[in-house]
């Protein structure tokens, strides 16, 4: 499928992958959610592949709609388990912002509860990233 990376033309498929640990980050998005299963884009750019998370739509409208653009963020995926293709029409094309929230929230308690020093520097640097938009 045609996709797009910081603007230029890009190959992106839909993919199953299970969520790994990344132990060297303790606070990585992924070590909230080790062992699920979840939706991915993987993106083909200028000979490289990696994929990004899309389990609410996000990584289907960086790569579609927002053309690749920095300014449309992602979670990129590290070291992925039972990789599988999936069909375009599978793919998650409609963002779901409650539940982005509902796992921002998740994150957060899991955090809270299991690095709470890092989390405290975290949510610091994340309050005053909003309070700039």
């Amino acid at each position: 499928m045609k996709g797009y990376w910081n603007g230029e033309p890009a190959e992106i498929k839909g993919l199953e992958y299970t969520v790994t640990e990344v132990a060297e980050t303790p606070l990585h998005w992924q070590n909230a959610i080790v062992g699920t299963r979840r939706q991915g884009i993987e993106i083909e750019y200028l000979g490289e592949k990696w994929i990004i998370d899309n389990q609410n739509a996000t990584g289907y409208f960086k790569t579609t709609e927002g053309q690749g653009s920095p300014q449309c963020g992602h979670a990129s995926v590290s070291n992925p388990e039972d990789v599988e293709y999936i069909e375009d029409r599978l793919i998650f094309t409609h963002v779901n912002r409650p539940m982005i929230m509902v796992e921002e929230k998740r994150f957060d308690l899991w955090a809270v509860r299991n690095h709470p020093k890092e989390f405290k520097r975290l949510k610091a640097l994340r309050d005053s990233i909003r309070k700039r938009k």
